[in-house]
């Protein structure tokens, strides 16, 4: 493995492992958020596969969400969510 393929894995992996969104990571270092991307994917690194091999790093826990129609019944006050990382997600929806 040459010079420049070792270097780009550790910093792969150390985006991966930050948490923070490619365009923010890549700032930081002063390279471009596409090029790391395009390292990630030709180094064939997964953010998840990252984040399990990484010491005493916990994923965070899923919680239950309930969607509801706004109306006299719904809570009054607003929950701000921030997404750390990108996550496939497939919601069931019910008749009402």
């Amino acid at each position: 493995m040459d010079e420049s393929t070792r270097t780009w894995r550790d910093r792969v992996a150390r985006w991966h492992k930050s948490g923070h969104s490619a365009h923010v990571f890549a700032e930081q270092e002063g390279v471009n958020a596409g090029t790391l991307y395009s390292w990630s994917r030709r180094l064939g690194m997964k953010r998840s596969e990252c984040r399990k091999r990484s010491e005493g790093a916990t994923l965070p826990a899923l919680l239950p969400v309930v969607v509801a129609q706004a109306g006299p019944t719904a809570p009054s006050s607003s929950v701000p969510l921030e997404c750390v990382f990108r996550a496939d997600v497939t919601a069931d929806s019910e008749s009402t």
